[in-house]
């Protein structure tokens, strides 16, 4: 249950973050994606053009929503989150500085110079359809399996009561 639960993190977090794409204008569309899932704030990041290697960076360092509540579902309920949101509080702009310090100007000048992505955007959707239909068929799955489980332990404690009642009656 708690792939499953991972799974959907990502996959939910990734559909918020395209929907804000379509929404909103290309020089802003970065942002929300960022603060939802790291994946499509840098897919959103890189075709931004002049700033895509920083917003990639800054990407990675926030982590996004999505990767906060991965964290949550993995660690027990005494762990607090706050060490790691103080965390990427003061990691981005370490990163950031890192990065464009130690970043020649050569690289930068390449950076922008890059062609368009290769990939076509059909293929996103196909991607994200199949995997919410995978994620749903496991989801059906194991409802079925915790549903059946459950009727086999109703039945279990009734033929019980039953057993229990019929034995009072013979005393």
């Amino acid at each position: 249950m708690t792939y499953l639960k991972l799974c959907g993190f990502v996959l939910y977090f990734r559909l918020l973050a395209a929907g804000c794409g379509l929404l909103l204008p290309a020089a802003l569309a970065p942002f929300p994606a960022m603060l939802l899932e790291v994946c499509s704030g840098c897919d959103y990041a890189a075709r931004t053009g002049l700033w895509a290697s920083g917003l990639c960076c800054a990407a990675l360092s926030v982590q996004g929503a999505s990767v906060l509540l991965q964290v949550r579902t993995l660690c027990p309920p005494e762990v607090s989150l706050r060490s790691l949101l103080w965390g990427r509080l003061l990691h981005l702009p370490l990163s950031l500085a890192l990065f464009y310090l130690g970043l020649p100007q050569s690289a930068v000048e390449s950076f922008n110079t890059l062609c368009a992505r290769v990939v076509p955007m059909r293929r996103v959707p196909t991607d994200c359809a199949l995997l919410v239909f995978a994620v749903c068929c496991i989801t059906a799955c194991e409802a079925c399996r915790l549903t059946e489980k459950r009727h086999k332990t109703q039945l279990r404690q009734t033929k019980t009561a039953l057993r229990l009642a019929n034995r009072r009656k013979m005393w």
